[in-house]
């Protein structure tokens, strides 16, 4: 079962240590042992899935101040462990309360229940502000809908009661804010409150990992702006000491498909030092076979599955490609390359088994499950290849580029029709191998045919799912019809990211049908989970034109592609190198691009025109400007090189 309460021990325990550094230079370790102390003071219950009760009543004034008298009640602490982990300092990003807001809506439902509403789904608490006589009991239940009958819907938290209780200690204001839980919510219903609310009852306050911001993204499309933001906030919500699946109900483990993920949120916030400290709990969670687990840390042992093991290769990649950083790879190269060898143990003639949960929650699940795991198999061969190639282990890197060609041979030989179709004929079938190069230039061409008629007969809607949604539009735009990458974003039915606006979100729901007429009856049911949004990955890539030619930025790809429904982008990226911007705006024949590239790099720029002889930068002919040097004429953009510095390009027919 994947629901539930102590899972990670029933025992109250600690085991701490306190290096004190006095400005004499001398220093000191203050470590647990029996002769500290413990006693239960005010906080009653505290668990993260259930939540906080607190009874001021028992609050013990000065217990955490030099010279306190303890009584009787206080016992040893128990510094032993069940588990025995390596005691060191936290090696990941803090988590912190980082913005507050005061709700939106307060609604009273009948006289002693009332309902806050904060405006936005997010990871966090609340801060309670109340007058009441000693023994007065508030209770906070906190969920991320509203029922038709305006109370909180909460059947989709299953197991977790996700509720707070504040018991008054009476003789004033008391303010009161949860320490050891957090929940995923948007609104808030109260009951036991002495008077009506007023907008200082209750407060939202916003806790996750304290990320730095890395990007910036608007544009003329209200769906993409709308999408990007609820992307922002789902991102946040799941980064909580480790990448989780979602903040509210009785789950929020680190499941290991969040490589889906990774290359947005990458280009939103800086996840380096999380997804850093996420791959040692991958090396930690291994299971008893040595392969990696489906969840990080493993508290349920569900054993493999491909698409959800392979972040094991595929986030140090990444970080490798955005950051271009190797320590990753180099630190884990043996655990890594083992999670190829299993699937080599497992996958005769190259293909990979049958197993997983393929394309989850696709509304077309017909993608062979063999087919996205050979896919997969292939994609971690790549990946290790070239961070072999990156470390100087070249005769790894040989190794896993010849193992990718037989995967790749494999793969066309099984999935692969003479006519171009490939597995089901769904969406999926032809996006992984289209994204991950796994064909040859017919079978390419036929491919990108039959993809488009694929969204084209469900009426330019997408049916993918978490495995394959990340891929699309990428992939679209890599076979040349970003028009019909812009046409799937601008759709506002089911099932579409308009579609979720239309119903009231403000972050990224888990199913694609979560709310349709009413709630979506089954028991997984999340609205914040990041999974469905990573179009802001080409947001970022196509839209901005903002990708690396290099891993690391070092050198820099810039070529935004404008479509119907968007004349005008603009944002960043704060790459290693620092700022990457692009402000751009399209219209009668004309195309206009600022850029920023930044100190110690280079890049190469596309832009829309007919020849060189049709831009202008800076207000002169560009063959003339200083600084930009034209390359090459390239499916209807005329390419330049360029320094680190501001451009401002113009072309017209």
């Amino acid at each position: 079962s994947i629901i539930g309460q102590n899972i990670y021990g029933k025992k109250t325990r600690l085991r701490a240590e306190l290096h004190i550094f006095n400005s004499d230079g001398t220093s000191q370790v203050v470590a647990t042992d029996t002769s500290w102390k413990a006693e239960f003071g005010p906080i009653v219950e505290a668990d993260i899935q259930a939540g906080e009760t607190y009874d001021a009543r028992r609050e013990m004034p000065g217990w955490d101040l030099p010279g306190y008298k303890t009584s009787a009640n206080w016992t040893s602490v128990q510094t032993g462990a069940e588990v025995a982990p390596e005691l060191q300092a936290y090696p990941g990003t803090p988590v912190r309360r980082l913005e507050e807001f005061p709700p939106v809506k307060i609604t009273s439902l009948k006289p002693n229940l009332q309902v806050f509403d904060m405006g936005k789904n997010f990871s966090g608490w609340a801060r309670l502000r109340v007058t009441a006589p000693a023994g007065t009991k508030i209770i906070m239940r906190f969920g991320e809908m509203l029922n038709p009958d305006g109370s909180v819907y909460r059947t989709n938290l299953r197991s977790a009661r996700v509720t707070d209780t504040y018991i008054c200690k009476g003789g004033g204001e008391e303010v009161w804010e949860p320490e050891f839980t957090y929940h995923g919510f948007q609104y808030a219903e109260v009951e036991g409150l002495p008077a009506p609310a007023t907008s200082k009852t209750l407060t939202g306050v916003v806790v996750h990992s304290a990320l730095p911001r890395l990007g910036a993204f608007i544009s003329s499309s209200e769906i993409a702006n709308r999408t990007s933001v609820n992307m922002r906030w789902s991102i946040r919500s799941n980064s909580f000491d480790i990448p989780t699946d979602c903040p509210q109900r009785d789950e929020r483990m680190g499941w290991m498909d969040y490589h889906e993920v990774a290359r947005s949120s990458q280009y939103e916030l800086d996840q380096s030092s999380l997804l850093t400290k996420w791959v040692t709990d991958m090396v930690d969670a291994r299971l008893p076979d040595g392969g990696f687990s489906q969840i990080s840390p493993d508290v349920h042992h569900f054993g493999w599955s491909p698409g959800w093991a392979d972040s094991s290769v595929l986030i140090p990649w990444t970080l490798y490609r955005v950051q271009g950083d190797t320590r990753l790879a180099e630190r884990w190269f043996k655990e890594l390359a083992s999670h190829v060898a299993y699937y080599q143990e497992r996958s005769p003639d190259g293909i990979a088994p049958d197993v997983g949960y393929g394309d989850w929650l696709a509304p077309d699940l017909s993608t062979p499950k063999n087919l996205i795991s050979t896919a997969l198999y292939a994609r971690c061969a790549f990946a290790m290849s070239e961070m072999s190639g990156a470390l100087g282990r070249s005769a790894d890197a040989k190794r896993y580029r010849d193992l990718f060609q037989k995967i790749r041979t494999a793969f066309q030989k099984k999935f692969v029709l003479s006519n171009g179709t490939i597995g089901t004929n769904s969406q999926g079938s032809y996006v992984m191998p289209l994204a991950f190069d796994l064909l040859d230039e017919p079978q390419r061409g036929l491919a990108a045919k039959h993809l488009v008629e694929a969204i084209e007969a469900k009426g330019n809607h997408l049916s993918t799912g978490m495995v394959t949604t990340h891929l699309l539009l990428p992939a679209l735009t890599k076979i040349g019809r970003t028009d019909v990458a812009y046409r799937l974003l601008e759709q506002k039915t089911f099932p579409s990211w308009g579609y979720f606006l239309d119903r009231g979100a403000t972050s990224i729901w888990e199913r694609w049908d979560s709310k349709t007429d009413s709630f979506n009856a089954a028991a997984m049911n999340s609205y914040n989970h990041a999974n469905l949004g990573t179009c802001t990955e080409w947001f970022y890539r196509t839209v901005l034109g903002i990708d690396f030619l290099e891993p690391g930025f070092g050198k820099i790809l810039i070529h935004p592609e404008p479509g119907v429904g968007m004349t005008w982008a603009k944002g960043h990226y704060d790459s290693p190198h620092g700022r990457i911007a692009t402000d751009w705006s399209a219209g009668a024949g004309k195309f206009r691009l600022d850029v920023t590239i930044p100190p110690n790099t280079s890049a190469e720029v596309f832009i829309p025109a007919a020849s060189a002889r049709k831009v202008n930068e800076g207000g002169q002919p560009v063959l003339a400007a200083k600084g930009v040097s034209f390359l090459r004429q390239e499916g209807g953009n005329a390419v330049f090189a360029v320094g680190s510095g501001n451009y401002h390009f113009e072309s017209a027919p």
